[in-house]
Order: C-alpha cells, then structure tokens, then sequence
C-alpha cells in the first residue's frame, strides 16, 4: 500500500474511513494535519529536524550530541548548590521552569501580541532563539566564551537549561573545555545568559517613539489596486487567520476571518497568504497587493533556493500558481506595525 491510496482523488483530502480503519486516532489526528498539495507534486526526501528539509553536517553533529535517554526529573538541588549569585540562580530557575516573559510565552499564554525577538526582530522570540540562535546573542557567546558557537551547544527544552549550567554539555571540541574549571565555566555561562537577558530588556523597553529607526505604517495601494494584509493568530487550542482588503482610498471593502487546524505557525502564515488570493479570485480583483509579516513565507515564494521551508512549500506552490490568475500580483512583506489591522481582527 502506498501513500496515494490514502487520498481521496475526487475531493484531494484525506479518506478519513480508511485512515481510521489502518490508524489509531493520534496517528490519524497527525495524518489530517499534513496538507495536501491542490495538485500532485513528486515526492522528496525530507529531513525533518532541518527547517530547509536538507541534511547538513552542523545538524547532524547537533543531533548527534543530543542524550539518547534524557531524565524526566530536573535536580535543582544541582542549581541550588552552585557557588554563583542568587540572582543569577533565580534567573537559570525562571528559565527552566519555562516562566521566563519572552514574548513568545506571553503570546501563548495570553493568545495574542507580538512574538518577535527584540534584538533581531526576525524570529520569534523563544528561550531557544532569544539565548542561542539570535545573531546578536551568538556573537556575545563568541566574543563572552572564548569563540562557543552557542548554535551548537543549545539546549532542546527548557529543563536542559539546569543541565547546561550544571553538567556543561560541551562538544570536545570547543576550546572551554579543559581550559576553565567547572565552576568557572558554570559562572561565566550564567553571567552570558543574565547578560543577553539584560540586553535584550534594554532594546525591548526602547520606546518606538524614540528610537531613531522609521517606524512602518501601512500604505495606500496604487489606484485601481486592492492591497490585502493577511496575519495569522495562534492559541494554545485554536489558530485564526483573517484577510483586510482596502482600495487606494485606504477604505475597508471586505474583511474575512475564519478558524483554522492548529499547525506549526508558519504554516499557518503561509494558510494565510493562499486564502487570500483564493478571495482576491473569487472577489474578482484584477489588480492586487497582498502584505504578511511572516518574512519566511514571503522568502519562500521569491528565493526558494535559499528559503526553501518543507513545512510551507506546498502552499508556496499553489500561491504562486494563483498569481498567475491576475492581471497584476504581488505578494511582499510588511512590518508588524504595517499588518495591525489584520492582527487585530486574526
């Protein structure tokens, strides 16, 4: 039995009755929530802890470093009994327990706001991405750790943070290890982390009105276009995505919202775009300008090559083979504070 024999041709979904007869119901559940493509695709080869789908040697090494078995009980006692400031103790703690204000908990925990990192306003802000994978934290790392390339040594969830601290997980290959003495190296991680920490509430308490970068607003689309912002909402049960289109005047012509499965949120991003040229069609727009704050979407349809996601490629595809039902389309990316109307109503 192949995979195609799971698909309904008539409708392109998933034969839910012969899912359920093979399946128990989680794995049907994970089954429903992988796309169809709107037409047949050639299958590929996809390595799934690659954002791109590839297999690089960096990834490999990365999941090679990772613990085959990984305790379920974090030891704080091991925290508690490091000779370092209580302060820093109280933020490694804060971190671990997953309490830390990033504003990607804050929008999971509150189902709405924006969750893009302060420093390089490109990704959102996880714990992961904010003390690791941030450009501006890496080049701390390297310059702070005698060249740690922090990309490597990140911890996969928030309890590992205790273990990063405590039992110095480094490659041995990186420089640190045998140079310092473990409770050296302990303090001089945690002293990095408190410093990014502190750094990055510096740039997030750094009013818009003050700062010296233009702050971005929405635009008028050329007469006779119609520029529709689309965003998406994300909740810990639900996903939402709304559509705003608006005339050359700035006026509000249609507004469209609607519930979604709760996937990945790019790929719900990337839902976004193609239900909106699916309105624009259906809505009989000849000339359109849609705008997203997902940069990775947008990359994705311009520069597939170097962007090339697994998780939205199919919805790559079928936006661009929408486009061509315009008269003239384009699809660009906007800044948060350009997308709020679409926010809002998302």
């Amino acid at each position: 039995m192949s995979v195609a024999t799971l698909i309904d041709v008539t409708t392109n979904s998933w034969n839910l009755t012969l899912l359920s007869e093979l399946f128990d119901a989680n794995s049907v559940e994970a089954i429903l929530k992988i796309i169809l493509p709107a037409s047949p695709k050639e299958d590929r080869l996809i390595r799934v802890v690659d954002s791109k789908g590839k297999f690089l040697v960096k990834s490999a090494f990365k999941l090679s470093q990772s613990p085959v078995v990984t305790d379920a009980m974090v030891d704080w006692s091991a925290l508690w009994k490091l000779k370092i400031h209580d302060h820093l103790k109280m933020l490694i703690w804060r971190i671990a327990s997953g309490i830390l204000p990033t504003k990607q908990n804050l929008v999971q925990r509150l189902g709405f706001g924006d969750s893009k990192c302060p420093l390089c306003q490109t990704e959102d802000e996880s714990l992961e991405h904010l003390f690791f994978k941030c450009s501006l934290s890496r080049a701390i790392w390297f310059g702070a750790c005698e060249a740690i390339q922090s990309d490597l040594i990140s911890p996969s969830t928030c309890q590992d943070f205790i273990k990063f601290i405590c039992d110095l997980p480094l490659p041995t290959s990186t420089p640190l290890r045998g140079n310092m003495s473990s409770i050296n190296a302990s303090i001089m991680f945690a002293l990095t982390l408190d410093c990014i920490w502190s750094v990055r509430n510096k740039a997030h308490e750094v009013s818009p009105l003050h700062s010296d970068q233009p702050v971005g607003f929405w635009s008028n689309p050329p007469e006779d276009f119609i520029k529709l912002n689309v965003d998406a909402a994300l909740s810990p049960t639900k996903a939402t995505i709304a559509v705003i289109a608006r005339n050359s005047m700035g006026s509000i012509i249609k507004a469209w919202a609607k519930e979604v499965p709760l996937l990945d949120p790019m790929v719900v991003e990337a839902m976004a775009i193609v239900w909106a040229l699916e309105l624009a069609l259906s809505e009989k727009f000849a000339k359109v300008i849609v705008e997203s704050d997902a940069k990775m979407c947008i990359d994705d349809l311009y520069y597939p090559t170097d962007a090339d996601c697994w998780k939205i490629r199919n919805f790559s595809v079928c936006s661009i083979d929408l486009i061509f039902g315009f008269v003239s389309c384009n699809v660009q990316w906007v800044c948060r504070e350009g997308n709020q109307v679409a926010h809002a109503l998302a």
